[in-house]
């Protein structure tokens, strides 16, 4: 989870430069699903939530994108960055976080030595 004060975006998404590292962390295949949700916050944290006692209001939204087909970085680096979209239309809310948490984590395939296969 990423927090923005200062988005750049079009129409279609927010455009967030993820460090190499953190972008390898969510790309690929992971064996657990992985995802970038990116807060958009106010300049001023004074401003982030109000809250009573029924209620912590958020002054912005979050939005999420998956990594997950995007190809990891040979020898990745703190300090280089790698722009990543994340689609407006990724509005988090309770039924895509529901939505998120039920899809399905694609098991990678297991090299199987050759003269092992098909042995008990």
């Amino acid at each position: 989870m990423k927090s923005w004060s200062v988005p750049k975006f079009d129409d279609q998404a927010w455009h967030y430069r993820l460090s190499e590292t953190h972008f390898n962390a969510l790309a690929g295949r992971p064996a657990v699903a992985a995802y970038l949700f990116l807060v958009v916050v106010p300049r001023d944290a004074r401003d982030y939530t109000r809250s009573d006692p029924d209620w912590l209001h958020l002054s912005q939204a979050c939005y999420w994108a998956s990594l997950a087909g995007r190809s990891r970085i040979s020898n990745p680096r703190t300090d280089h960055y790698v722009p990543v979209p994340v689609p407006r239309q990724n509005l988090l809310s309770v039924e895509a976080l529901t939505d998120l948490c039920a899809r399905p984590v694609p098991i990678p395939a297991i090299a199987v030595p050759s003269g092992l296969a098909g042995t008990a």
